[in-house]
């Protein structure tokens, strides 16, 4: 199989598509320029174990330094959040890993819109990534990535605004286990659908080009190989590293 150049966007899910709510959190101190509210201060307290809420305190990196200005929380009681893609009207869809649930949050507000109901969590598997099709405002697709009992998948399905409909598998046989599922979608160019799996702690599934495991993947939004892939009947676009 020949080696190919990939975009820089398609390597960062390689690189990312591990870990969800593990490395979450771990930055640098040193680094880090999001300052937490004192206890002391008031109308804040304590979060409800198992839910993920955002400061309400607003901090700015150093003077002439680029950085994130964090002005407030935009969505609290979420267990463990991990996909997220904005819809065209400016609401965001996002997965919880554990729970199997997708909401849409718009606003203040934080709706269920659907659930999963084959996602089987792990240590990092679960539902994980979540990507709104380039082409929504005309054909309502969305689409995930779940790990069940037997494998990692990735799902199509319809979003008419409202409520998840429509649900259906478009890809199966992806390698699972409890650590390492990968799991991040993205579009990418021509709109085809890329995939980032993990090798599940196998290193060497991530050069066996024959198992789906510690690769990207690149297909089309029925789920087949994307046309210009390195071998034309398989969703695989790059080889992995050992321990992705």
């Amino acid at each position: 199989m020949a080696p190919r150049l990939l975009p820089v966007l398609v390597l960062g899910l390689l690189l990312t598509g591990c870990g969800g709510d593990e490395e979450a959190g771990q930055g640098d101190p040193a680094t880090d320029t999001t300052q937490s509210p004192s206890a002391s201060e008031p109308g804040t307290g304590s979060a409800e174990p198992g839910t993920q809420t955002g400061t309400t305190s607003s901090s700015s990196p150093p003077e002439g330094q680029p950085g994130v200005r964090v002005t407030g929380a935009v969505a609290s009681d979420l267990e463990v959040p991990w996909g997220l893609d904005f819809l065209p009207d400016g609401r965001a869809l996002v997965t919880e890993r554990d729970r199997g649930t997708i909401s849409v949050i718009g606003g203040a507000e934080v709706r269920q819109v659907g659930v999963i109901p084959e996602t089987f969590p792990t240590s990092e598997g679960g539902l994980l990534g979540l990507a709104v099709s380039p082409d929504f405002e005309s054909d309502r697709q969305v689409f995930v990535y779940v790990t069940t009992e037997a494998d990692n998948r990735v799902l199509a399905m319809r979003f008419d605004g409202e409520a998840i409909s429509d649900v259906r598998p478009i890809l199966t046989g992806i390698p699972a286990g409890v650590i390492h599922d990968g799991g991040q979608l993205e579009f990418g160019p021509g709109g085809f659908l890329y995939v980032s799996t993990g090798e599940t702690g196998d290193e060497d599934l991530a050069q066996d080009p024959d198992s789906l495991g510690g690769k990207i993947l690149r297909i089309t939004t029925s789920g087949q190989p994307a046309p210009g892939n390195p071998d034309p009947d398989s969703p695989v676009w790059s080889l992995g590293h050992r321990n992705v």
